[in-house]
């Protein structure tokens, strides 16, 4: 789901603002980058002692939010309802969308008791195809809007249910 087509949709929400010279916020990255890192520990392998560190980290955050002039991730822009939404949208369906690969693989493995290799055989034509399709369905809702891109979709879901 994300990618550069999607990003004029994104854009859209954003609050509209003077490009300004500034300074980067390495500390404000460097603590983001630390707690996602911790999660993502956290939730693959349980480790504990990473959701401690994403926390403090976290913490350590909200703290240098008080003195940067210039944040890394400003909370003024997630107080903005409708880019909220949207992030959180495009969270789910990217969510909705591992988990679909991710329980597709135990299915093939389950049921067919194929290996990883030929798993990702299945998988490398849908890849392919999802390259191609993303890029046509920028540029055709660039011309035509995201209604037709969506109907298209879904007509497409239909057929493939169907057949």
């Amino acid at each position: 789901f994300p990618s550069h087509d999607t990003a004029p949709f994104i854009q859209h929400y954003l609050p509209e603002e003077k490009s300004k010279i500034g300074s980067f916020d390495f500390l404000g990255a460097f603590l983001i980058s630390i707690l996602t890192i911790g999660l993502i520990l956290f939730i693959s392998l349980s480790y504990y002692w990473a959701l401690i560190l994403s926390f403090i980290s976290l913490l350590m955050y909200h703290l240098h939010l008080k003195k940067s002039t210039t944040p890394f991730i400003s909370l003024a822009l997630l107080k903005n309802n409708r880019y909220r939404n949207t992030l959180l949208v495009a969270f789910i369906c990217f969510g909705l969308f591992m988990a679909t690969i991710f329980l597709s693989a135990i299915t093939l493995d389950d049921l067919y008791q194929l290996n990883p290799l030929q798993i990702s055989y299945i998988f490398l034509p849908g890849t392919i195809l999802a390259i191609f399709s993303g890029r046509w369905g920028g540029k055709t809702s660039d011309r035509r809007g995201s209604h037709f891109v969506v109907m298209s979709g879904i007509i497409c879901l239909t057929f493939s249910v169907l057949s």
